[in-house]
């Protein structure tokens, strides 16, 4: 891929305004069925989000690549050129130079291109879906286009940018050879198509897209199960015709990649629930989340956080704690051991080497669980939080109790006036004095796990109870549920709080599984 803009010797048109009287800006989305060509410059501010396919923009000389999460801005006059590829579809937006303080335009002069999460992909791609619904009602159609720009600006600030190195030859090659054959073969087979060595063309791979080989081959197969696929066909056949050498391959790549088993898929798609899409190189919406697949604000980006579970409190409070957590005698003594904590003041080491250890659960997630934490007062945070539900958090020990407690209420919400964290506190101190002394570092990292977990919960219930949707409720409960599964060796919602901490729940209330597996408390 070149990273020179070849314009015409006659240059490019120059468009004016394009933005209708009376409006802010526009708002739409370019499909594959849109092909005509775009080479120009315009008086507005104009800005595209990717959400499925690839291309290029030609822009002063410099190339930048696009897929799925690309956003990228053109502020006015700036000529662009843009090359789709195939099955390409994009947001395009234009705004009025004039809702921009300089500053922003500055910012998104010196760096254009940015790309953000899977997650953030999905709730633009729905934020905007909801605002161009609006184009016949100018006042509405107004207040949402200022608030999508106040929603990409953001997206834009807090993503790092993305890569502007010219896209080596061989990888198109490559990847096109791997999208137009059948049986896409071995790597040293394509590396001898696209004229490089297999080491180099490896290399080349995870450098420019983000991908290996093995990756790419798998996401290819995935697109083209999907595309192939019929309601009523046979999985197993449908997954070999697509190159997959085995089911057990496929049904692991499948679940990896969509975010449910391809029994699920199959049955949502026969139910009308979900349009097969290819391309999956962004999820589609649904695939892996609520229903709605909204994340309409900063706050409701905590959510998708919550299943991170941290091996670094299993290490301190040991295997079972949930089952000695409920045989534990309430005492009012706080192992000393556990009480000579440094001040929770997290260093940036910290909070990476948090994030770090939830890579093997899901690498995307975990960075950006480090993100967001970097980002926020985590610790004037938590320290609010627990005074306001009357916790003393300030040791390691009592940062158990804290978020035990959260994780508890945040998988029943609706139990609020139920909470007796006082209770809690007294039990996990009976159940902690049972435990072998851990060395100063595990005691740390459990402590600093404890207050990130309080924290990310608590924000995560605020926001689904602030959205209305009973949805997204379940949703949070059935994460939270896997969550104490996976830290405490049971689902917190099969207990019930009382004046002396967690106990078993009570007879008049029993457990109905969800698809999960998981149970969710409900009254009989």
């Amino acid at each position: 891929m070149s990273n020179t803009d070849n314009s015409s010797a006659t240059g490019p048109p120059h468009r004016g305004a394009l933005i209708s009287q009376g409006l802010d800006g526009d708002l739409r989305r370019a499909t594959p069925a849109i092909r005509r060509s775009v080479h120009h410059a315009h008086d507005d501010v104009e800005m595209n989000l990717v959400v499925r396919g690839t291309g290029t923009y030609a822009m002063e000389g410099i190339s930048h690549a696009l897929k799925p999460g690309t956003l990228i801005w053109i502020l006015p006059d700036k000529v662009h050129k843009l090359t789709r590829g195939h099955q390409f579809e994009m947001w395009v937006a234009l705004f009025r130079a004039e809702l921009f303080e300089p500053t922003w335009l500055e910012d998104l002069g010196a760096q254009p291109s940015r790309q953000v999460s899977s997650q953030e992909l999905l709730g633009l791609d729905r934020l905007f879906s909801e605002v161009a619904q609006e184009s016949d009602e100018p006042a509405a159609y107004n207040a949402g286009l200022r608030y999508a720009l106040m929603r990409a600006l953001r997206a834009s600030r807090e993503r790092p940018a993305a890569s502007l190195k010219p896209i080596h030859p061989a990888v198109g090659r490559a990847v096109r050879l791997l999208r137009e054959s059948d049986n896409a073969g071995s790597l040293s087979d394509l590396a001898r198509a696209a004229g490089v060595t297999p080491h180099y063309l490896s290399r080349l791979l995870t450098e420019q897209t983000g991908r290996n080989f093995v990756d790419w081959r798998n996401r290819v197969r995935l697109d083209r199960f999907i595309e192939g696929y019929r309601p009523g066909a046979n999985l197993l056949d449908a997954a070999l015709e697509a190159g997959f050498g085995s089911y057990s391959r496929f049904h692991h790549t499948f679940t990896e990649l969509v975010g449910c088993t391809p029994k699920d898929w199959a049955l949502q798609v026969e139910g009308g629930k979900l349009t097969a899409r290819a391309e999956m190189s962004a999820p589609a919406s649904g695939f892996g989340l609520h229903e709605s697949g909204a994340l309409l604000s900063a706050r409701q980006q905590w959510g998708a956080l919550t299943p991170m579970a941290s091996a670094w409190i299993r290490a301190l409070v040991g295997d079972g704690f949930a089952q000695r957590l409920i045989e534990a005698a309430p005492s009012d003594q706080t192992p000393p051991w556990l009480m000579d904590t440094q001040p929770l003041e997290l260093t940036a080491a910290e909070i990476e080497g948090l994030a770090e250890s939830f890579h093997h659960q899901d690498p995307e997630t975990a960075t950006e669980y480090g993100r967001l934490i970097q980002a926020k007062d985590i610790t004037g945070t938590y320290m609010r939080l627990c005074a306001n539900y009357g916790i003393n958090g300030d040791c390691a020990a009592r940062a158990v109790g804290a978020v035990v407690t959260m994780a508890w209420w945040g998988s029943r919400p609706e139990d609020f006036a139920m909470l007796r964290p006082q209770a809690t506190t007294r039990q996990v101190n009976g159940a902690l004095g049972k435990i072998a002394r851990r060395d100063p570092e595990t005691v740390r990292r459990a402590f600093i796990a404890c207050a990130c977990h309080f924290v990310v919960i608590r924000e995560a219930v605020t926001a689904a109870t602030a959205g209305g949707e009973t949805k997204l409720l379940d949703h949070l409960s059935e994460a939270l549920g896997r969550w104490s599964e996976a830290v405490y060796d049971s689902d917190l919602r099969t207990l019930e709080m009382t004046d002396e901490g967690l106990r078993p729940v009570a007879r008049l209330r029993a457990v109905r599984p969800n698809k999960a597996g998981a149970g969710r408390s409900v009254s009989a």
